[in-house]
């Protein structure tokens, strides 16, 4: 049986490009079949993308993170997993870097990979006298205010028990995965991808206890835009998939029971990683000192 994988191409590449044509050849010469996809467009909210073939066996992804969550669309609900080449700038996602193509190519070639399962989060909306929208992120949900000089009231209720209202920008609920992006910027935690949570971020909420919050793998999130004057919000998941939301809109949200496959090839912890994308300063300030003295 021949094997087949998908290459998602970064909007600067098309197959043309040296890169692509290097690795399209390398493929093609030992029988393996190429489909390449340059279209990552947004569907609409709720609206799942055309599946990939099943028999595809992998995605690489040329491009940043942008493009890997493009990618997630094209494999949710599948067991197809995604190998991500930055092709950016950050690239948190992605398993190496552009110059690692080659080594990206052998390890394909010879199905040297593991995969790593990473949890994805569900959310539910529901609207007065409309129908179920549902939809999901690998990395955020995000619920905003749609007005720029006005705050969006919301009521945030944790296994059926309301923990908190208040007026905000909006509010972040991000995944393991997307803790290290909108959630991390709006002043949450970074959480390991291996945890199994949800982290539930406050956007310049105006209230003293509006903090953020973990809650564990079982635990479900509720949130309702109150009922106030205009007080109207949009739901965006992982940055491409929004709608607007009327007040009295409930939002449902937990731990879906399916998982984004990633493709790993090296030993490289998340620890490791971290530190070399943030480009953390390990010594304090105090360390440094003693060290020069």
């Amino acid at each position: 049986m021949q094997r087949s994988i998908a290459v998602v191409l970064h909007h600067k590449l098309n197959a043309s490009s040296a890169i692509v044509q290097k690795l399209c050849r390398r493929l093609q010469e030992h029988g393996i079949r190429i489909t390449l996809i340059d279209n990552l467009d947004p569907y609409p909210f709720g609206v799942p993308r055309q599946l990939l073939p099943q028999d595809t066996e992998l995605v690489m992804v040329l491009g940043g993170d942008g493009a890997i969550l493009g990618t997630t669309e094209l494999v949710y609900g599948t067991n197809i997993p995604i190998l991500g080449i930055n092709m950016g700038h950050v690239g948190f996602l992605a398993e190496l870097d552009q110059f690692q193509t080659d080594e990206a190519i052998d390890s394909i070639i010879h199905q040297n990979y593991s995969i790593e399962e990473r949890n994805i989060a569900s959310a539910t909306i529901t609207i007065p006298g409309q129908p179920l929208q549902q939809d999901w992120a690998l990395n955020e949900i995000v619920i905003e205010k749609t007005h720029r000089g006005k705050m969006i009231e919301l009521a945030v209720s944790v296994d059926h028990t309301e923990v908190s209202s208040f007026g905000a920008d909006g509010i972040v609920i991000a995944t393991p995965t997307g803790s290290t992006a909108y959630g991390f910027s709006a002043g949450g935690p970074i959480l390991w991808p291996t945890l199994p949570a949800l982290e539930i971020v406050p956007i310049a909420a105006y209230s003293l206890f509006a903090r953020p919050m973990i809650i564990g793998p079982h635990s479900e999130l509720d949130i309702q835009i109150l009922n106030h004057f205009d007080n109207t919000g949009y739901i965006v998941c992982d940055g491409r998939r929004e709608m607007t939301l009327p007040e009295q809109t409930k939002i449902h949200i937990a731990l879906a029971e399916t998982t984004v496959k990633l493709v790993r090839l090296n030993k490289e912890s998340f620890t490791e990683r971290l530190i070399t994308k943030f480009q953390i300063p390990v010594n304090g300030w105090k360390t440094q000192t003693s060290h020069d003295s």
